[in-house]
């Protein structure tokens, strides 16, 4: 017979990873509020206003890619959050492409290492 888990069981095992986008004031900040606590926010811009209130959620302000990868380093072992929120993330790329930019354009080798540094900080 086939083993089979109800949604809540399997996703205990697994876990859950979303990537929302939507155009800014859809709704994504509150949505976040929503999820499993407790919550880790990584606020990359600051819109955390949706959450004021909320008891079960942490905010963990991001202005640096160090910032960032010291961040995931720590969430690596540390089991406090069940849920944790990447909240702003695409202006995070915007302005550190513009940290990286070193002329009009930015070079191929400045996107790899821009575009490495996020798979870094996510994928784990």
């Amino acid at each position: 017979m086939v083993q089979t888990l109800t949604v809540r069981d399997a996703l205990g095992e697994i876990g859950l990873k979303v990537l929302v986008y939507a155009p800014a004031g859809a709704g994504k900040t509150t949505l976040a509020g929503t999820l499993p606590p407790p919550v880790l926010v990584l606020d990359f811009e600051g819109g955390i206003l949706a959450l004021m209130g909320k008891p079960d959620i942490a905010v963990c302000p991001v202005r640096s890619g160090d910032e960032l990868l010291q961040a995931v380093k720590e969430l690596q072992s540390d089991t406090t959050f069940r849920s944790v929120v990447f909240d702003g993330l695409s202006i995070f790329v915007k302005r550190r492409v513009q940290e990286l930019r070193s002329k009009e354009r930015v070079t191929w080798d400045e996107w790899q290492r821009l575009t490495a540094e996020i798979r870094t900080a996510i994928l784990p």
